[in-house]
C-alpha cells in the first residue's frame, strides 16, 4: 500500500526538501482509515498506530514526514538499517 499526501504546486525541478505538505487538503483520516483493509493483519494496531503519531506531528515537507516515518518503523521493529538523512536536504 501506498499513501497520497496532497502537495503545493511546484516545479518539476524542486528538490525534495522544498517541497511542502499542502496542508489545506484533508488527508491524515483518509490514510488511517484506509489502513482497514489490513484489517486480518496482526500487526494492523501497531502500524496503525505510527502512522497515526507519523502524520499527526507537525511536518510542513514530504522529506520530513517520510524521514519520521522510517524512523518510527525502524525504532518500533530495532532494524538496524544503514539510514543517512543529510540535514541540508530535510
Amino acid at each position: 500500500m501506498y499513501i497520497k499526501v496532497p502537495l503545493t504546486k511546484h516545479d518539476h525541478q524542486t528538490v525534495i526538501k522544498d517541497i511542502r505538505i499542502d496542508e489545506g487538503q484533508e488527508w491524515k483520516n483518509k490514510i488511517i482509515s484506509q489502513l482497514g483493509t489490513y484489517k486480518k493483519c496482526s500487526l494492523l494496531q501497531t502500524v496503525r498506530q505510527l502512522v497515526s503519531d507519523a502524520i499527526q506531528e507537525d511536518h510542513t515537507s514530504i522529506a520530513s514526514l517520510n524521514k519520521t516515518v522510517v524512523e518510527q518503523f525502524v525504532a518500533t521493529w530495532a532494524l538496524k538499517p544503514k539510514l543517512r538523512f543529510f540535514r541540508k536536504w530535510i
